[in-house]
């Protein structure tokens, strides 16, 4: 495993994706964070929508309780990725990470006493689907829930994202950092102790918050 690990603080910068306002509720955390790209200046989208996330070119915004992404190559067409506020059958999107024209966000989805994430790649200029990652490397009991809490991506594909699962029946915690290059998913670390909302990029060197503890990958 390509870790190092180095003592130092963090500065966070928390960014909530909203609370769930379906009958079933995913479990608290303190926040989620989108990724370290700011949003940017792009004609695509309502100009009253609420920006995510964007790069030069594409655009995530919020509008009415959805999320939805475009690009400038098509400034007239967007594409919905989910809910912005409810946990059900459809969806509920972040937190999201725009590169170029890539989409990276979390996709969280409720039933009764359950929810599962994934992390779904789009492309925004056709809107295409590119996959879905599984969130987790697996759930830690029954009536579990998860959710991405951090999303990192390149323009080259790459996706990194911390994921988090806890149980109302065992009151268990599961915390991950994984990976996605080159079309192959690698658990990166895992512990209760991770800072969920953690993640950071500069350069190739992914670090996130382990307890007292920064930990570092060579990333893409």
């Amino acid at each position: 495993m390509r870790i190092q690990l180095a003592t130092a603080a963090v500065v966070v910068l928390l960014v909530g994706c909203g609370s769930s306002s379906a009958s079933t509720s995913p479990p608290s955390t303190s926040s989620s964070t989108t990724s370290d790209v700011h949003p940017g200046t792009v004609s695509c989208g309502p100009a009253e929508a609420r920006t995510l996330a964007a790069s030069g070119v594409a655009r995530v915004y919020a509008l009415n309780d959805r999320v939805y992404g475009c690009s400038e190559r098509s400034p007239a067409r967007s594409y919905q990725l989910g809910d912005s506020s409810f946990c059900n059958g459809g969806g509920r999107a972040g937190p999201v990470a725009v590169a170029e024209q890539l989409v990276a966000y979390g996709l969280e989805r409720c039933g009764v006493d359950t929810g599962t994430s994934v992390v779904a790649l789009r492309r925004m200029t056709d809107g295409r689907v590119l996959g879905e990652l599984p969130a987790l490397t697996g759930l830690p009991a029954p009536e579990s829930y998860a959710q991405v809490t951090a999303v990192l991506a390149t323009p080259a594909g790459a996706v990194a994202w911390i994921a988090l699962a806890s149980s109302i029946v065992r009151h268990t915690r599961i915390v991950e950092v994984h990976e996605y290059v080159h079309q192959r998913t690698e658990l990166l670390d895992s512990g209760p102790a991770i800072g969920p909302g953690s993640l950071r990029l500069r350069g190739t060197r992914l670090s996130w918050q382990h307890g007292s503890t920064q930990r570092h990958a060579t990333f893409g």
